[in-house]
């Protein structure tokens, strides 16, 4: 959830337009930030939806060594 509220807000109000009509980043006019932000966003909503994929198929991994992986990589 947070992840998606970091990504909206960035993306949203994260640019403002100077005199000249060119757009920048809000954060010390610098893109990189920006695209960051919004890199860091995307990436926790991927995982996110990864653990969720994996909490759902849980039941259904057959390899005790394949839980073991999952579970590691959860508390990780």
């Amino acid at each position: 959830l947070f992840s998606i509220i970091v990504f909206g807000c960035i993306s949203n109000k994260g640019y403002l337009t100077d005199e000249s009509g060119k757009e920048y980043c809000l954060y010390n006019k610098d893109t990189n930030a920006c695209n960051y932000g919004v890199g860091i966003g995307v990436l926790a909503f991927l995982a996110c939806i990864g653990f969720l994929a994996g909490e759902y198929l849980f039941e259904q991994m057959s390899s005790v060594k394949t839980r073991k992986h999952y579970v590691l990589l959860d508390l990780g």
